[in-house]
């Protein structure tokens, strides 16, 4: 063979390629101009590109790329619709949501539950566990002092009349009357100051007051309700005293069970810290900035 032959056999392969005809929609090479060695064929189904009149040329993909699959592009499985007239919430909505009307509002220093977030809402403002002890330590030195003046005073007075007499079982009454005029001193020593102030002598130390557990306003029957609970759980021993030694002895173990059981709720109650008489009444002692002068 020689080399006119050869070359008139390579010119007609030359021809023979560039009259077949490319992809559908895919315009052919430029006469004698053969595609760059990285050009990729498009695969079918793969939309044309643009008319080449007045768009920026074709750019083949990165090697290996095969192009989106064939058919058009729907939403994920188990999409729904919106129904119609549907409006999407404003920017910020869930994270800010209010509660429907006539919900109560929560109380002061009150942290709602964030989504998600296990366990209670914690309290920032209530008062700790230490500071109603102290609190309370100084108002009840206050009144024992009360209850031994008022002892001595109705012992001295009326267990000489008594003794005279020969009615020596009547000792008693003293104690009676010590018990139930001293719980009544400090019942009503504590439903005054929470009602005028907010807040008895030893709250005043800590800058602490009673406030409800819901949030309302602090009512007189809501202050009552507590004192009646504790302190008045004295008048209650005195009055049990008259009943007999072995009486006033079991009087007097009650009222030191109440208080260690105020104790216990006080410290196992980590959200809102109540004793007894504060879930009796609902209410709770917080902190504040500066001493109570409200109520």
């Amino acid at each position: 063979m020689n080399s006119d032959q050869a070359s008139g056999r390579t010119e007609g392969a030359a021809s023979a390629s560039e009259g077949q005809p490319g992809p559908a929609g895919y315009p052919p090479p430029a006469p004698s101009q053969a595609p760059p060695p990285e050009y990729r064929a498009p695969q079918p189904g793969y939309p044309a590109p643009p008319s080449p009149q007045g768009q920026p040329a074709y750019q083949a993909g990165p090697p290996g790329y095969q192009g989106p699959p064939p058919g058009p592009q729907g939403p994920p499985p188990g999409y729904q619709a919106p129904r119609p007239g549907y409006q999407a919430p404003p920017p910020g909505y869930y994270q800010h949501q209010q509660p429907p009307p006539g919900y109560p509002p929560g109380p002061a220093g009150w942290q709602g539950a964030q989504s998600g977030a296990p366990g209670p809402a914690q309290r920032t403002d209530i008062a700790e566990w230490w500071q109603r002890l102290v609190a309370r330590i100084i108002d009840g030195v206050g009144f024992m002092i009360v209850q031994w003046i008022l002892s001595a005073l109705f012992f001295a007075l009326l267990m000489p009349t008594f003794l005279f007499d020969g009615g020596s079982y009547l000792w008693v009454i003293p104690a009676v009357l010590t018990g139930v005029i001293t719980g009544l001193l400090y019942a009503g020593y504590d439903v005054i100051m929470h009602s005028r102030y907010g807040a008895t002598a030893g709250k005043m130390v800590f800058k602490l007051k009673l406030a409800r557990a819901d949030g309302q306003p602090l009512t007189q029957a809501v202050i009552i309700r507590r004192a009646a609970a504790y302190p008045g759980v004295f008048v209650l021993v005195g009055l049990v005293a008259g009943l007999g030694l072995f009486a006033g002895g079991m009087a007097t173990w009650l009222l030191a069970a109440v208080t260690l059981l105020d104790g216990i709720f006080l410290l196992i109650d980590q959200v809102n810290r109540q004793t007894l008489h504060d879930r009796f009444a609902g209410t709770v002692v917080l902190k504040t900035a500066g001493s109570p002068t409200f109520g």
